[in-house]
Order: C-alpha cells, then sequence, then structure tokens
C-alpha cells in the first residue's frame, strides 16, 4: 500500500513539473513572437529611413547639379 502511495505521489509530480515546464515554454513561445514583431516592426521602420535617405541623397545631388550649372 505505502509503495503503491508513492507511486501516485511520484505520477502526480511529474505530472505537475511537466506543466510547469509546458507553461514555461508557453511563456517563452510568447515572449519569442512579442520580440519576432517587434524586429519586424523595426525592420519596416529601417527600410522606410532608408528610402527617405536615398530620396534625400537624390534631391541633395540634384541641387548640387543645379548649383554647378548656375555657377558656370
Amino acid at each position: 500500500m505505502f509503495s503503491k502511495e508513492l507511486e501516485i505521489l511520484d505520477k502526480n509530480t511529474v505530472r505537475y513539473m511537466i506543466d510547469e515546464m509546458q507553461e514555461e515554454l508557453e511563456g517563452q513561445q510568447k515572449k519569442l513572437e512579442d520580440q519576432s514583431r517587434i524586429i519586424h516592426e523595426d525592420a519596416k521602420r529601417i527600410e522606410e529611413m532608408n528610402q527617405l535617405l536615398k530620396k534625400r541623397e537624390e534631391k541633395i545631388q540634384e541641387l548640387m547639379e543645379q548649383l554647378e550649372k548656375s555657377s558656370r
């Protein structure tokens, strides 16, 4: 009888540990999803900034060419 009770206790302990690990894994998965979303949003902003910089560089080049022409 005593060993049967220990066996039940061991099974319950294992189930508890598995449940705890599952909760921890779910929490880590959520953190990873949140971080992935943030990285994606940051990458999108960086791409937008790069496009804006490219347009400004083109405008500066254009103005420099106009300045060169007008100084001749």
